[in-house]
């Protein structure tokens, strides 16, 4: 499914399983399955859920306020913004803001270059690097190789199990 304008699926689930390329902005109200390679270059908003099972790569921002499960690499170029249960299977790479306000689990690793605020649970069992602030009000526990180069905050239980660099 190529998509070059905008698209606008409200009613529905949309189910594509040979991912789906759009260059204008895409709005989806019932949940979302993609499992083939996603590329997303306009905003984003997935009110039902987002799941996707591919390689998704979202220039623009993404905004969603349900679960997102993804099991593939995940490259974020504009905003994330979360506030349901987000699993990232495959790596999780984002260069603007993070926001996200459920729990998270990311055992592909997480590479954030922008403001990383999570107020759920971060879970991650490897790689973790985060160059700009990070607040945490939920727990963080990462057992791979951690670095954060801008400050981190967090107001619960924080475990690192792996080689630890805060900068």
């Amino acid at each position: 499914t190529t998509v070059t304008g905008a698209a606008y699926v409200t009613g529905v689930a949309l189910t594509t399983n040979g991912g789906i390329a759009s260059s204008g902005t895409t709005s989806l109200t019932g949940a979302a399955y993609l499992d083939g390679t996603n590329a997303l270059t306009g905003a984003t908003t997935a009110s039902g859920g987002f799941t996707s099972s591919g390689v998704t790569s979202i220039t623009g921002a993404l905004t969603t306020d349900s679960t997102v499960a993804m099991t593939a690499a995940v490259t974020v170029s504009g905003n994330l913004a979360a506030s349901g249960v987000t699993s990232i299977t495959g790596a999780l790479t984002a260069d603007s803001t993070v926001a996200l306000t459920g729990v998270v689990t990311a055992s592909g690793g997480m590479t954030s270059s922008g403001v990383t605020s999570i107020t759920g649970a971060l879970t991650t069992d490897s790689t973790v690097a985060m160059t700009a602030a990070v607040t945490v009000s939920g727990n963080l526990a990462a057992s791979g190789v951690t670095s954060i180069t801008g400050a981190l905050t967090a107001d619960s239980t924080v475990a690192l199990t792996g080689v630890v660099t805060a900068s």
